[in-house]
């Protein structure tokens, strides 16, 4: 999937069919059990100009100009956006392995459900990358 700009300035994907090969180094023969929820703290440190302690650190409380006090969603929706993005596309690349060992095993009716999922991946995932590029743009 590729991102262009019509002649309006407005963002559109442009998709097509096309293969994306890769290896691992090494096999998968367990289970996945994934977690996905969002336990992990996100931290900030300051820069090395910044004279406060604080590890909660407010610009507008300790006036140290450090500018760690400022939100700015959009850089953590972007860093979120990115890895989710990259989490499907590499869990569709997976799955697209599966399919060519189970179509060479003979279960082509798996092979050919598995494929029909990894398209549905692939749309999202150009939806997906419609929306970070959107969000990029209004930083």
């Amino acid at each position: 999937m590729h991102l262009v700009k019509d002649e309006n300035g407005n963002i559109c994907a442009h998709a097509h069919e096309h293969v994306h090969p890769h290896t691992h180094t090494y096999e998968h023969n367990h289970a996945h059990d994934h977690e996905h929820g969002h336990e992990e703290e996100h931290k900030h440190s300051h820069d090395e100009s910044c004279s406060c302690d604080s590890t909660s650190c407010n610009e507008s409380s300790c006036g140290c100009g450090c500018g760690s006090g400022e939100e700015n969603p959009n850089k953590e929706n972007i860093a979120l956006l990115t890895y989710m993005l990259q989490h499907n596309e590499h869990h569709a690349a997976e799955l697209d392995q599966m399919a060519a060992k189970l179509r060479t095993a003979g279960a082509e009716g798996a092979a050919e459900q598995i494929k029909k999922a990894v398209d549905e991946f692939q749309k999202g995932n150009m939806y997906l990358g419609v929306a970070l590029a959107m969000v990029k743009e209004q930083q």
